[in-house]
């Protein structure tokens, strides 16, 4: 048994403390069923395996259940503690409030990526909501911001949920990367202002305008220049293409 527990904590799964409301309940009991599947693990081990995974709150309440059950009951089985899990941990009312939240899920403060991984998780809980494929695939295009769903609903016949959410995340990638483009277009064109310090009756500066920079800078630009005010330096402003980054 200790060799098969240690070999079962190496598969890395979730603990349960009771006390962490951000621990997907539902993964937690389909990891302890796929590790102890992949092991070879009799029904009967499956329960004080997965009781390893159990912490403060959760520890003791397991406990509390073991020490009600009669002194001649046989170990209990996995079919068993699912059922007295879900009535602790997952009742109606927590269930029905999951189910609201997979009903309402929006992209808009999220990712793509984010999006899926929550509307995955959520999804376990509403599966009579996604009975097959396309209702899956519909409900996601539906949360998803408005531009990218638009976008989308040319692909979403035909296709499988993993490649429609990969068609939305290559969106993302796009939409961004043309905000990042006009982003940078808007600061090209807007003002550049440029200090020179006058020196000898020359303009000395490393970004002044006789410099090599400034000389690409201002080819193609409308350049005016006037005093600071306190005789000591001047402002060059210049509309160009060629000023970015100046």
């Amino acid at each position: 048994m200790a060799q098969l527990a240690m070999k079962f904590v190496r598969h890395g799964l979730l603990v349960l403390t009771g006390t962490d409301p951000t621990v997907d309940l539902q993964d937690f009991l389909e990891e302890v069923e796929k590790a102890t599947t992949l092991l070879g693990v009799k029904d009967n081990w499956v329960v004080q395996l997965a009781s390893h995974q159990l912490k403060y709150i959760a520890d003791r309440w397991f406990k509390r259940v073991e020490k009600s059950r009669p002194e001649d009951a046989p170990p209990m089985i996995w079919a068993e503690f699912k059922k007295i899990f879900i009535k602790k941990w997952l009742p109606p009312g927590v269930r029905a409030a999951l189910v609201i939240l997979f009903e309402i899920l929006k992209n808009d403060n999220m990712t793509v990526l984010e999006y899926s991984i929550k509307f995955e998780k959520l999804s376990h809980y509403a599966p009579h909501l996604i009975l097959i494929e396309d209702e899956k695939i519909d409900r996601f295009a539906r949360g998803l911001i408005l531009g990218i769903g638009k976008d989308t609903s040319s692909g979403r016949r035909n296709t499988t949920f993993t490649d429609f959410v990969d068609l939305a995340m290559d969106l993302e990638r796009i939409y961004q990367e043309e905000r990042s483009n006009r982003d940078q277009d808007k600061k090209a064109r807007t003002l550049g202002t440029f200090s020179v310090i006058p020196s000898s009756g020359k303009g000395q500066s490393s970004r002044g305008p006789w410099s090599p920079q400034w000389e690409q800078c201002r080819k193609g630009a409308t350049v005016s220049c006037y005093f600071s005010g306190d005789s000591s330096s001047f402002l060059c402003h210049a509309y160009s293409p060629y000023c970015r980054g100046f």
